[in-house]
């Protein structure tokens, strides 16, 4: 859509799996911005920082610790080619987190709403390279939510 203008682009209606709703981006605004207005979200820039890294606890029954964090890195539990993330601690509602796997070479996988993290599609979601990224959203019902 290079070029396209957003006036120009088609529309479509939205489905309530597409969206967050509003009083969860409330909450993110009041916390993150020093105005009120959602507006003045809009061309804005949002930096996370330097992405940190942090290991599993263990390869089953995964936990990583988050506090203070906004961006992280995953490596397995002593660097076994697999592990399962169960739970994020650390989070408050409308914290934003984005995570992506620490090496290529292993493979973290995030599972699906077997304590705090509520993923789309619910189903697993499996980080096997540097490249994919997920965001996460700390809802007001103490779960991470996948937002993209």
């Amino acid at each position: 859509m290079a070029g396209t203008k957003i006036s120009d682009a088609t529309t479509t209606t939205p489905v309530a799996t597409d969206m967050i709703p509003f009083e969860r981006v409330a909450d993110a605004t009041a916390r993150h911005t020093t105005s009120a207005a959602l507006g003045d979200l809009i061309g804005q820039t949002l930096n996370l920082g330097t992405m940190t890294e942090k290991t599993l606890d263990s390869n089953t029954n995964g936990v990583i610790d988050t506090a203070g964090l906004s961006s992280i890195r995953i490596d397995t539990f002593e660097d076994a080619a697999t592990g399962d993330l169960e739970t994020i601690n650390g989070g408050t509602a409308g914290d934003i987190l984005v995570i992506r796997a620490d090496s290529g070479a292993r493979t973290i996988v995030l599972k699906h709403d077997v304590d705090n993290i509520y993923l789309r599609d619910e189903g697993d979601v499996t980080l096997d390279t540097k490249e994919l990224y997920v965001m996460l959203f700390y809802g007001p019902d103490s779960k991470w939510h996948q937002i993209l």
